[in-house]
């Protein structure tokens, strides 16, 4: 026994040399020790949700039937059919390997899917594609909201456009009069009425035409679910929903805030309405040289401090090697360094 104790502690102490010298310094060591230093208000980091997944709304919060703080944290992964069919963009991977990954190695507790609407330009894909609707649906969501279901992991399905909103409703009604009745019944799933609103950049005209009707459509189906709204000008316009708020229960509003934004932009954008009304924040990070530029030291840490001592949940973009700002390399390898998110959102992700 004295030799396997030895051989146990000389093998400890290398591991420790090994990786305790080339970690490097804890950037994330102060947003570690307040999101594991909880009150009385704060999410229960083991259990964040009741065993039936039932979740609503109460003042800014987001809370389970027991009336506790839920804060969930995951990723956004690429669009699953994209995941599914364009095998030559990412190699060996699936819409399912990728949402596992997310799950088992990085525990994340909430994955959003952004179902590409389609174009013109690319008659075979998309939910409005050749192989779009109830089949799109059967073949690259379902599958993944079951999994995630089985594991007690919520999923947000959103129906991701990012264009203007003007004229769009027929779309979106068709979109969530197929989407909403299939998943009406699962607490797990959570709905985003429209990914990016562009223009107009008008809070008013947007809730009137798009979405307080589509919210009330899906209503029509899934009276308990979470409900996400964006606003206008890339769902970073949403300071108007203080005063002129969606009507009905369990409404959550997002925010999609990259380092152009952060800080200065906060105030301006959004107002008192992030202070005081119950957001997601279903877009965020950061990639040096990326379209969204962005560092670790700069926006990535403060900016995750900032949404831990608000209580937001989240999830950051992309758990992918090409939808920027990306996690992983080409070769799915975490992006590190001041520059690259994938081991800040890994650290973070652990926490959970």
């Amino acid at each position: 026994m004295k030799t396997q104790c030895s051989f146990y502690f000389l093998v400890s102490w290398f591991l420790l040399f090994l990786f305790g010298c080339n970690a490097g310094p804890d950037l994330t060591s102060s947003l570690s020790n307040s999101l594991t230093n909880t009150t009385s208000t704060s999410p229960d980091k083991t259990l964040p949700h009741d065993d039936d997944g039932k979740l609503h709304v109460e003042g800014r919060y987001i809370k389970n039937e027991s009336g506790d703080v839920v804060v969930l944290r995951g990723v956004n992964i690429a669009d699953p059919e994209h995941l599914n069919v364009k095998t030559w963009e990412r190699p060996n991977v699936s819409a399912m390997s990728v949402t596992k990954d997310a799950v088992e190695n990085f525990h994340a507790k909430v994955i959003r899917l952004p179902i590409h609407p389609g174009s013109a330009s690319y008659p075979n894909e998309g939910f409005f594609g050749v192989n779009g609707g109830v089949k799109y649906i059967n073949d690259h969501v379902k599958p993944l909201v079951d999994y995630l279901t089985g594991l007690k992991i919520y999923t947000i399905i959103d129906l991701h456009y990012v264009e203007d909103w003007s004229g769009k409703m027929p779309k979106v009604a068709a979109f969530w009069n197929i989407v909403a009745p299939i998943f009406k019944d699962n607490p797990y799933v959570i709905y985003e009425v429209y990914n990016e609103p562009i223009y107009p950049d008008d809070w008013d005209l947007w809730k009137s035409e798009i979405a307080q009707p589509a919210v009330n459509l899906i209503r029509g189906y899934a009276p308990e679910n979470l409900i996400i709204v964006g606003g206008p000008l890339w769902s970073a316009h949403m300071a108007g929903a203080l005063a002129n708020p969606i009507v009905g229960k369990n409404i959550v509003y997002t925010a999609h805030i990259y380092s152009n934004q952060w800080p200065n932009a906060i105030s301006k954008n959004f107002g008192q309405a992030i202070e005081q009304l119950p957001f997601f924040v279903t877009e965020w990070g950061f990639e040096t040289g990326g379209t969204e530029g962005g560092s670790r030291s700069v926006y990535g840490i403060p900016f995750a401090q900032w949404m831990a001592d608000h209580q937001f949940s989240w999830t950051v973009w992309c758990f992918d090697t090409q939808w920027g700002p990306r996690m992983f390399d080409s070769t799915w390898q975490l992006l590190t360094g001041d520059g690259g998110e994938g081991t800040l959102v890994q650290d973070l992700l652990l926490e959970n």
